[in-house]
């Protein structure tokens, strides 16, 4: 019984692989360092600001959206895209000046360099 379950497992699997479906999870990014900060550009074709969603919570940036097409059509090559990728920000990174913009199905975020505390000199009593 085992045995066949396993098996049940293996062909679940191979069905449920992005062939099969109609669910694309995969974009490209370019996560790099900039004179002012760091920078995040990613592929998201098919989004926009209103089926997409970034989210910061302790130094994790989420990025998260999904678009999804109209089932009652009778053939297509358009798939339904789901993405839900997961940074780990520098400490490093002023977390309340990050932004984001999405133009021409590329999501820029700029993470900028928290301000450097100049030197103090504390006087002795």
């Amino acid at each position: 019984m085992l045995t066949i379950l396993k098996n049940r497992s293996l062909i679940d699997d191979f069905f449920n692989d992005s062939f099969f479906n109609d669910t694309q999870t995969y974009n490209s990014y370019k996560f790099y360092k900039t004179e002012d900060g760091y920078s995040l550009n990613m592929l998201v074709p098919g989004f926009n600001k209103d089926n997409l969603s970034v989210e910061l919570e302790n130094n994790k940036l989420s990025i998260i959206g999904e678009t999804k097409y109209d089932d009652s059509t009778l053939l297509s090559d358009m798939t339904n895209s789901i993405i839900n990728k997961k940074f780990v920000i520098p400490v490093d990174v002023d977390a309340g000046k990050i932004d984001a913009e999405v133009t021409d199905g590329i999501l820029s975020i700029r993470l900028p360099f928290k301000k450097k505390d100049k030197k103090k000199v504390i006087k002795l009593v």
